[in-house]
């Protein structure tokens, strides 16, 4: 064409090809080398949390140093058979308005009390205190008791981990449900002697205590469901190991993929856990 004098512009006009057509050089993609490391890091994190999609996967085994992100982790999931099916979506009749999350610590505590099946010894019941910023598991009481001793002892120890020079917090407000062991006047007294509010959820409406909900959703299916637990003791052993690992090994999703260990520390600027790690059982 430059011999004959004949721009690009014309002779693309004339041949009907785009000039970015004919301006295009394909570029040769670098090919990423497998990692084998990687894909076992994979493997192990898939086999210790067998429930983890691979969002939370991908951000533990970034957290053991390999550089990967999550389309990568979520193939090597899927080509090894460790991909979990999407659950199904169901319809929510009621909506609950605002956020139940804290910008602080130590400001919003949610607290409730579901069953465990303990085997020859029947049912346990076992009392939860979640602080709603840094879904940490503040407390909890494991008792074969269900009254409104275990709901109080369940906050004492939140209180011996969170507060351990005052048992006391300024500002904190207390979200139950409408149970018996959190309408009684005893239990009552107790919050308005230490200072707390009490907010009780609306009749027939869990999802105004949703963060302490979605918390015994989590612990049953990871740390009690695998296990058919033949005694309280078993139960209980195996509760105060899940204590532990909620609370400094588990990432959240909602934490930026951090423990509620790692958020506290970030957030309160300092280096120390506030955890202490203890329990209850009757």
């Amino acid at each position: 064409m430059a011999k004959e004098g004949i721009s690009i512009i014309k002779a693309c006009k004339h041949t009907g090809i785009p000039r970015r057509s004919y301006y295009y050089k394909p570029t040769i993609r670098s090919v990423r080398k497998a990692d084998p490391g990687l894909e076992v890091a994979i493997k192990e994190t898939c086999n210790a949390r067998p429930l983890y999609g691979y969002r939370r996967v991908a951000a533990m085994v970034k957290r053991k140093g390999y550089q990967a992100n999550r389309k990568r982790v979520r193939r090597i999931m899927k080509e090894n058979g460790l991909l979990h099916d999407s659950p199904p979506k169901r319809p929510h009749w009621q909506v609950h308005k605002g956020s139940q999350i804290a910008e602080m610590p130590n400001v919003y505590w949610q607290t409730d009390m579901t069953k465990i099946w303990c085997g020859d010894d029947g049912w346990g019941y076992l009392f939860n205190v979640v602080d709603t910023c840094d879904r940490a598991w503040a407390g909890y009481c494991f008792s074969v008791f269900c009254s409104t001793n275990e709901s109080l002892q369940s906050l004492e120890v939140a209180f011996a981990n969170r507060a351990p020079q005052t048992m006391r917090i300024q500002g904190l407000t207390i979200g139950t449900d409408g149970g018996s062991q959190y309408t009684s006047r005893r239990f009552e007294v107790a919050l308005a002697k230490g200072g707390m509010a009490h907010k009780v959820s609306r009749k027939n409406t869990p999802e105004d205590n949703a963060v302490v909900e979605a918390f015994h959703k989590t612990v049953k299916t990871e740390y009690i469901w695998p296990y058919e637990f033949e005694s309280f003791r078993q139960a209980s052993e195996v509760i105060a190991r899940a204590y532990r690992d909620y609370n400094e090994e588990r990432i959240h999703s909602g934490l930026g993929y951090r423990t509620p260990k790692e958020f506290f520390a970030e957030v309160m600027g300092k280096g120390l856990s506030i955890l202490t790690m203890k329990s209850v059982q009757v």
